[in-house]
């Protein structure tokens, strides 16, 4: 029902600035951090996640609430 929606609207897409956080694990469980980087990322106006071309876009609604992306390696 939502990509219905979604196509209907023209597949609705909207970018939201968040801040992206790096971490690495080290030896003995330590981590260390990278400096926060903000970056636009693109998001559906919909209810719902679904898949994509990029994996799985995240609803905008869900991105204004969490602004904040770790990225761990």
């Amino acid at each position: 029902m939502d990509q219905i929606v979604w196509t209907m609207r023209g597949s609705p897409v909207r970018q939201i600035e968040v801040s992206v956080l790096t971490t690495m694990e080290l030896k003995n469980h330590k981590e260390d951090y990278g400096t926060p980087d903000t970056q636009l990322v693109s998001c559906a106006a919909t209810l719902l996640p679904f898949p994509g071309a990029t994996g799985w876009s995240r609803p905008c609604w869900w991105l204004e609430r969490h602004r904040e992306i770790i990225q761990r390696y």
